[in-house]
């Protein structure tokens, strides 16, 4: 793709559609590329390939190791993101069921067991989606002590 881009510059949007893959997994691997001085940023969607010197056969090695690398990170994003996917549905299934939802709740004893809620203040509110709290803030006459 970078051969064919007029002027050396690749437009990343078109490149991830004409790959046929995510527009993450592209800035993934041009920040890998970039970050060992292969390409440079144009733009925020374009870069431009920088290309290797004439280092020969360990430049040659190295970048079939890097290619490697690329590869398995790709491998493994793949497996990460089947990986959520899974469990998304999973949590989707489970909150439609309706005895889980009788069994989702949390005790005053849980809440205790949280280190960064001991010797705080905490109220717990069950409201609708999108219900909106307002706490003001305690009067400025109060001393700290009494907060």
């Amino acid at each position: 793709l970078v051969r064919q881009a007029s002027n050396g510059i690749l437009d990343l949007n078109a490149a991830a559609e004409q790959l046929g893959v995510q527009k993450r997994r592209i800035y993934d691997i041009t920040n890998v590329l970039e970050g060992i001085g292969l390409i440079e940023k144009k733009s925020k969607n374009n870069i431009q390939w920088k290309g290797c010197g004439d280092g020969g056969d360990a430049e040659a090695s190295e970048i079939e190791r890097l290619q490697g690398l690329l590869s398995d990170l790709d491998e493994q994003s793949h497996r990460i993101d089947a990986h959520l996917a899974r469990l998304n549905d999973d949590l989707r299934q489970q909150q439609a069921d309706p005895e889980f939802r009788e069994r989702a709740f949390v005790t005053d004893e849980d809440i205790r067991s949280v280190q960064s809620f001991r010797n705080q203040t905490l109220i717990a509110i069950k409201a609708p989606s999108g219900t909106t709290l307002a706490v003001p803030y305690p009067d400025a006459k109060e001393s700290s002590a009494s907060r």
